[in-house]
């Protein structure tokens, strides 16, 4: 009987001490979170102007450099690129090289009829070194003025490119003044967010749309003592508010090492990320999900 009675005593230590050493055991957990996107970039205008055409919408797959919206530029935005374009700097450099050129073919003539008259014993030493001088002088202004046209007509073509990229490869019209630019996708993806209507005044940097890879996330706030019962690499099910009577495997990313900071008053939280798998539709974010751990 004694024996009996020490038997089935060590196996109640024994079950406790199971429950001590791995309290996540003894049930499952059901983690309340929301859907995220975890990869995503943002569109915003580089110019003001109003909206003209919206042509992707939310859940909508779109293509890199696919046009999402058009919009028409601002007026005061149209006269900066039509100014920054302008070439009037550049002809006018140009007219003056001109001058120079014709210049420097009169100086480098009259050194060769000086040379034939010094050979000739009608001129003087003093007036041809003079004239060589006025001809190496001219010969500088002209290096320096052929270096700088260069480098002003390198700085219009950059400066062409970079605003026609920033047009979203808008057409530029002959007078510099682009009426309307385009909005495209930085990268294939999912609209997952539109702020714009037509019609709707655009500020220069406005946030016009969202572009998210088809990567799902359950973010999820926990205490501290279920914090401690997980580890990455846990597999559980996720349900879906906006799918209801489906779920789909929930695989737990790395922890955070740190716990939000909450004040002094608040208790320890963390907040977790699951990748959601097979989800082949798309899913705002903020939808509300729900894990399930069996522990």
């Amino acid at each position: 009987m004694k024996a009996l009675f020490r038997l089935i005593l060590g196996a109640v230590f024994l079950a406790a001490a199971l429950c001590v050493a791995d309290p996540g055991r003894a049930r499952a957990m059901d983690l309340e979170g929301r859907i995220t996107h975890p990869w995503s970039l943002e569109v915003r205008n580089p110019y003001a102007g109003t909206c003209v055409e919206v042509r992707a919408d939310i859940g909508d797959t779109v293509e890199a450099g696919g046009i999402l919206a058009v919009y028409r530029l601002d007026n005061r935005d149209r006269e900066n690129i039509q100014q920054t374009l302008s070439e009037s700097e550049l002809r006018s450099r140009q007219g003056e090289l001109r001058l120079l050129e014709a210049q420097g073919r009169e100086a480098s003539a009259r050194r060769d009829k000086l040379r034939e008259a010094l050979a000739a014993g009608v001129e003087s030493q003093a007036r041809l070194e003079a004239n060589n001088a006025n001809v190496e002088l001219l010969e500088q202004q002209i290096s320096s003025l052929r270096a700088d046209i260069q480098e002003l007509a390198a700085r219009l073509r950059e400066d062409r490119d970079s605003i026609r990229e920033d047009l979203g490869g808008a057409p530029i019209p002959a007078d510099n003044a682009p009426r309307e630019a385009f909005l495209r996708s930085p990268t294939a993806g999912v609209v997952s967010g539109q702020e714009i209507s037509p019609r709707d005044e655009m500020p220069k940097g406005k946030l016009c749309f969202r572009v998210a890879r088809s990567i799902f996330h359950v973010s999820c706030r926990i205490s501290a003592a279920d914090y401690v019962r997980l580890k990455a690499g846990d597999v559980g099910r996720a349900t879906i508010q906006s799918l209801p009577g489906e779920s789909f495997e929930a695989v737990l990313l790395p922890l955070p090492l740190t716990a939000e900071d909450k004040g002094p008053n608040a208790a320890a939280a963390y907040e977790v990320e699951f990748l959601i798998r097979g989800l082949d539709r798309f899913v705002s974010e903020d939808v509300r999900a729900r894990v399930n751990l069996a522990k």
